[in-house]
């Protein structure tokens, strides 16, 4: 099976193996499908520059990075290429062009979950009972409301 062909049951991803033989970074689930590999808040914080200005060059990626956080050009390369190697971001040319593999919204679902699973032991009642203890105004209560009407 090529390393993009299945992603996570929860994600209901399909994708494309661009490079041809690359090994895989998802292993098996024990309740089937594959799972995400965990992104790190600086793998998080590069790939949102990436989802922001895709698709973009390295050296482009470089240049935010430095500015927006610090990061010499080797920090950059090293996340990118760490990127790449849990299956997440695409390497194509010219100019060493990086794009995503997954979606934003895909990324934040898998990482949801593993929230969820980690800090309340699986329970979506338990999370969305401590979300609800933040104050919310009118406009976001009614927004959730719908939002569980539609998904109920």
């Amino acid at each position: 099976m090529s390393s993009y062909a299945v992603f996570c049951d929860f994600l209901g991803l399909t994708s494309v193996d661009y490079r041809g033989s690359i090994k895989t970074n998802y292993c098996d689930s024990p309740k089937g499908g594959f799972v995400l590999e965990k992104l790190f808040d600086a793998e998080l914080r590069l790939m949102e520059i990436i989802w922001k200005h895709e698709p973009i060059t390295a050296k482009e990626i470089s240049l935010i990075t430095t500015e927006q956080f610090g990061w010499n050009k080797n920090t950059t390369y090293t996340v990118i290429k760490r990127l790449i190697e849990k299956g997440v971001l695409h390497r194509g040319e010219p100019g060493f062009l990086c794009s995503s593999i997954l979606k934003k919204s895909d990324v934040q679902r898998a990482e949801t979950k593993t929230l969820i699973e980690k800090l309340f032991g699986g329970s979506k009642k338990a999370f969305f009972a401590t979300f609800a203890d933040e104050k919310l105004s009118s406009d976001e209560v009614e927004a959730l409301k719908a939002l569980i009407e539609e998904k109920g």
